[in-house]
């Protein structure tokens, strides 16, 4: 059987079956000894009870670990006659009892140069010694049972070594190939996107040159490690040869942005600083990107249409990518460098902020303000923030520009009471990444430290479906914050799906409609119908209710008649800077409120 190249488990089931025809009353068992050569696990056991077998399956090495963790523990057979009073047995003789075993003899399956494999048991139903011809066939089939181990072992490093490259561990260019042959099999069954990244590290030779190539091999088994920990466990990094490396991306959305957010990943973790021999070095790469089906139907077609883009990154001056298709790369390079706009003008103070008023419908009062980014591009101009916050909250970059906004905002606020103005509120939006970012907490206490601003006078505006992701985590973040005098609102309630009983539980001081609810409200039956609803919901809920997006007399007067408390659109006032909003706040001090337009 170990000549023709039987299955393991065969080989070993079909061993134990033999020694149990030969010797009568004892059943037979093997475990091998696991990669980590810490536990033991299942090989074959035909006659013992299965029940028993998973039990054991598993089982740590150690000293006091019964026979057979002993015995791979020593490397040499441990024999224990009565398990029920044998020390080594204390953890485990109630499961051998339940089974009828009484009895244990194990020996270590060693390797040619003495390494354990696993170890060769047989149990009893009796109390007793084993007799010297259960000895002598336990020594023999050890000897078979390692050479099939062995075999199975030596099979196993030839495949890895034929679909492996050596220095990294990574998988080589055939597998690859039967990867992504695979990838886009399932593709043509399910529609998503397949994508193929060649990367090539920049100016490798240096190192190579510099420190020599054991030097060089280090750095690219660091940047092996970097991408593996960049990628889906559905994903594949491959080295090609060289300091050349593909990433293999699959089920992808049928647009850019999932690839590039992997790539800007990527990018980010191989130029991470790496020491090698006491210096320091920064490594770039250079990345062209194909994707299945638009820029080839078949694996090398694909690979090869990657290399290409990959090398009209090189010649574009290296730290760069392509897309092999000329669209998707005019998009992908729009988005990288508004990614990377976003980061600079956090640093270079191109974000300010607008202001819009909300006002108490009773009095006409302007009791808040909603502080409102934007971002006044040096080439592109003023930008619309649909473009740039979905992008700041995917890669992160909202936490900064976040913690910005909400230090401006409180700075603003304070410096118009120091003005002399009446304290009113300040609402500033929150997502989900910063409410989530571990010291969000702290970050809001010490804008409100450093601004001097009182913490009643800032309220945080929450979606919807944040509120509803994880109750328990938001609301203790909220009565934390609430119990320094921190108010809190729903923003664009009624477009999620919210868990009433849960409502109910939030510290939330009032509830803002979705402007979505207002826009058709005069002709929508089902639209007055909802917002009428909410504004009925919260009230009952001992909640303020704030709508926005406010913009005809005809939608102002549907809020008053449903006894809505507060508005905020056009038809007061459109988001405005922190003068003009001076100015409101002095017009109001000196009048009655603000009226609508």
């Amino acid at each position: 059987m170990i000549v023709v190249n039987s299955p393991l488990h065969a080989v070993l089931d079909r061993l134990v079956r033999l020694m149990e025809r030969q010797l009568v009353g004892v059943y037979g068992s093997i475990l091998l000894l696991d990669d980590g050569g810490t536990h033991l696990k299942h090989g074959a056991a035909p006659t013992l009870s299965q029940e028993y077998c998973r039990a054991i399956d598993g089982l740590p090495i150690g000293p006091g670990a019964g026979s057979c963790g002993t015995a791979a523990w020593l490397g040499e057979s441990v024999i224990v006659a009565d398990i029920a009073s044998n020390p080594l047995w204390k953890n485990y003789r109630d499961l051998a009892s339940r089974h009828g075993l009484k009895s244990c003899w194990s020996a270590p399956v060693l390797s040619h140069d003495g390494i354990v494999l696993g170890t060769f048991a047989l149990y009893s139903a009796g109390v007793r010694h084993p007799e010297p011809a259960e000895i002598n066939l336990t020594q023999i089939a050890t000897r078979i049972a390692a050479i099939a181990i062995e075999r199975k072992h030596a099979e196993d490093k030839i495949r890895h070594m034929a679909y492996h490259d050596m220095l990294t561990g990574l998988p080589n260019r055939i597998l690859l190939t039967d990867r992504l042959t695979q990838a886009m099999l399932q593709t043509k069954r399910h529609n998503p996107w397949v994508s193929v990244l060649f990367v090539d590290l920049d100016n490798f030779k240096f190192v190579n040159d510099s420190l020599g190539h054991t030097a060089g091999d280090e750095l690219l088994k660091t940047v092996a490690r970097r991408m593996e920990n960049c990628i889906r466990p559905t994903d594949a990094a491959v080295r090609m040869g060289g300091d050349e490396f593909v990433i293999l991306l699959t089920d992808l959305p049928e647009n850019t942005d999932a690839i590039a957010a992997a790539m800007h990943k990527i990018r980010a973790a191989i130029l991470e600083p790496m020491i090698i021999r006491g210096r320091e070095f920064h490594i770039t790469c250079s990345i062209g990107i194909a994707t299945y089906p638009q820029d080839g139907t078949d694996a090398e077609t694909l690979i090869a249409n990657a290399d290409i883009a990959m090398y009209k990154a090189k010649e574009a001056g290296r730290d760069g990518f392509r897309f092999f298709t000329p669209e998707l790369n005019i998009k992908a390079h729009e988005r990288l460098a508004l990614h990377d706009g976003i980061r600079r003008g956090i640093a270079q103070s191109e974000f300010h902020l607008l202001y819009q008023p909300q006002v108490e419908l009773e009095f006409g009062r302007i009791f808040a303000v909603e502080a409102l980014v934007r971002w006044n591009h040096p080439q592109l101009g003023l930008i619309n923030p649909n473009e740039f916050i979905p992008l700041a909250e995917e890669t992160g970059l909202i936490v900064p520009l976040g913690e910005w906004v909400l230090y401006e905002a409180c700075k603003q606020n304070k410096r118009w009471q120091d003005a002399g103005f009446e304290p009113i509120t300040m609402c500033v939006n929150v997502s989900a990444r910063q409410f989530h970012d571990q010291n969000w907490t702290s970050r809001v206490m010490h804008a409100l430290g450093e601004t001097e601003l009182d913490a009643k006078c800032l309220e945080l505006e929450l979606t919807e479906s944040l509120v509803m992701r994880d109750v328990n985590e938001v609301i203790a973040t909220m009565e934390e914050l609430r119990k320094v005098g921190v108010s809190f609102a729903i923003d664009d309630f009624g477009t999620g799906y919210s868990n009433l009983s849960a409502l109910k539980s939030l510290p939330v001081s009032r509830l803002k409609i979705d402007r979505s609810f207002l826009r058709n409200l005069v002709e929508d039956d089902d639209d007055k119908t909802i917002t009428a609803a909410v504004i009925s919901l919260a009230q009952k809920l001992n909640m303020k209710v704030i709508a926005e997006g406010v913009e005809t007399h005809e939608q102002l007067t549907f809020l008053r008649e449903n006894h809505c408390d507060e508005v905020q659109g056009h038809l007061f006032s459109e988001a405005v800077s922190s003068t003009e909003i001076g100015k409101l706040l002095q017009n109001q001090q000196s009048k009655s409120g603000l009226a609508p337009a």
